[in-house]
């Protein structure tokens, strides 16, 4: 009897590797297809770039730290971890989250990933590096001010908690690393005419 039930869990676990497997080759990318990319500009002062809305945007000393950050992680490759992928390929679930150890990279890195995998894909892309995503219907919104700008958008969350992380992604772990009792991280996204307006990361504490 104990066989049989390890063997329906053994099945079991083999399902879900298989189905995870499939999953993660969705964000598989050649290394010629991510040579020929050509990164957008996280830090700049066009009015469709996340850290033209990003909160503080405008203190000198917000934009050095996001200056550095995008320096540090100049493209999507920089933003993974070195080893663990396919021959010839980037995976791009393969996150270096253990690098990523301040709130200006995590914003930098994911703006680099979703602009490479698109933002049609974001929800299953940040399921699979295992959030959950949430969406509130297209409102419209000013982007900018000088000239004013009106656009609809989209906004999105995903969020992981700290424990929900201990069952699934295990390398997620290291985000709550840089603060007492965190309880949850999360990333809010500004999505318009498809692309990429705003990004925050934030943690949650108990």
């Amino acid at each position: 009897m104990l066989r049989y039930i390890f063997g329906i869990i053994a099945f079991a676990l083999a399902l879900w590797a298989a189905s995870a497997q499939a999953q993660s080759n969705e964000f598989v990318y050649s290394e010629d297809t991510l040579g020929a990319h050509e990164p957008r500009q996280f830090v700049s002062d066009d009015a469709n770039l996340a850290l033209h809305l990003h909160q503080g945007a405008a203190n000198a000393a917000t934009r050095a730290r996001y200056v550095r950050a995008e320096a540090q992680y100049p493209n999507a490759q920089s933003c993974l971890k070195p080893d663990g992928h396919p021959e010839g390929a980037f995976d791009l679930t393969q996150v270096n989250w253990a690098a990523l150890n301040t709130d200006e990279s995590v914003e930098v890195c994911m703006f680099r990933l979703l602009n490479l995998v698109g933002t049609d894909q974001l929800v299953p892309y940040f399921e699979n590096l295992g959030f959950t995503v949430s969406a509130i219907p297209p409102y419209e919104q000013i982007i900018a001010y000088d000239p004013v700008q009106r656009r609809t958008v989209t906004n999105y969350s995903a969020g992981v908690s700290r424990d929900r992380s201990l069952f699934g992604k295990a390398d997620i772990q290291a985000l709550f690393g840089r603060t007492i009792f965190p309880h949850s991280a999360s990333i809010g996204l500004v999505i318009s005419e498809n692309a990429l307006v705003q990004i925050h990361f934030g943690l949650n504490t108990l």
